[in-house]
């Protein structure tokens, strides 16, 4: 294949350091690239990460605002997302006995409000202001509003580091896992939930697979340059699993409605939102889905 197949870059991948591209696709008026060499994809920026984060979630993110491509009503939806947080505690409980807990995109708390009734001391951060206010309500000092390598914490602060659909997000995932390593403590964990772009439903779906929502995820990783990822940054990598996702009725609509842009789904959204059948729990797997567990090393 000829070298005009690929596009020479100055910003290198994150994984690998190549700075070969292969252009995949354009969404959402975003490119979409692919390393020539591990597979890593993300989309091309067209602002700051500084701007988009400060412009993008806002309190609408979490309200069903169509253009955000996010929840419904994260809110009310709670008892349902509590099913998925659970799981995720009780996996981390296989692999620390530790108790300190930072969650990196917090959000409005509440997987620091599970985690805490099973015995974790929590702290979260998150860049949405809107969120952060939310979460103050529960947990006072213990939420900061920020990114990841803006907020201050001492270095082995914490046993426990999650990400939980918080990872792809990042315009430079490297950098987050470098500072997840150093607040750490010996042979802490960090928990990184994000979709797996090797999966088959990614692979059938392609530019259309649900989780190409560009500017909102903005890194794309397989299982295998993830690891590569991890391994190079000290971790050592000591599970991963395809775990499926309990999501309210409405919040499914809500996203056939934003990213796939049924009208069918338009319609029932508006039917069943404010009614007890919105908020009706359904169990989805698309085996796309990997929560990767990671150990300091």
């Amino acid at each position: 294949m000829g070298h005009s197949f690929f596009m020479e870059t100055k910003n290198a991948c994150p994984v690998c350091r190549a700075k070969k591209f292969i252009p995949r696709f354009i969404k959402n008026g975003y490119p979409i690239e692919r390393c020539s060499s591990c597979g890593f994809e993300r989309a091309v920026m067209h602002e700051s990460y500084t701007k988009l984060t400060d412009r993008y979630y806002t309190k609408g993110y979490f309200t069903g605002e169509k253009e955000r491509y996010a929840y419904s009503n994260y809110a009310g939806d709670f008892s349902v997302f509590k099913k998925n947080f659970d799981s995720v505690v009780r996996l981390l409980l296989h692999f620390t006995r530790g108790r300190t807990l930072l969650d990196v995109g917090c959000a409005y708390g509440f997987f620091m409000q599970v985690a805490k009734k099973h015995g974790f001391d929590v702290f979260g951060i998150d860049v949405s202001a809107h969120a952060i206010r939310e979460a103050k309500e529960i947990f006072g000092g213990n939420v900061n509003h920020g990114r990841f390598d803006e907020v201050i914490f001492p270095p082995a602060s914490f046993d426990a580091i999650t990400m939980l659909d918080v990872f792809e997000h990042f315009d430079d995932p490297a950098s987050s896992v470098r500072r997840a390593r150093k607040l750490l403590n010996r042979d802490g964990i960090l928990v990184i939930e994000t979709n797996d772009t090797q999966s088959l439903w990614a692979k059938m779906f392609g530019r259309d697979w649900h989780f190409y929502i560009p500017p909102q995820h903005l890194s794309f990783f397989s299982a295998a340059n993830m690891t590569m990822l991890l391994e190079k940054e000290g971790f050592r990598v000591e599970a991963i699993r395809y775990s499926g996702k309990w999501i309210p009725l409405r919040y499914a609509l809500h996203l056939a409605r934003s990213i796939r842009g049924s009208k069918l789904a338009e319609s029932l959204y508006h039917r069943v939102r404010d009614m007890w059948l919105g908020r009706l729990p359904l169990y989805i797997n698309f085996f796309d889905h990997m929560i990767v567990i990671a150990r300091k090393i």
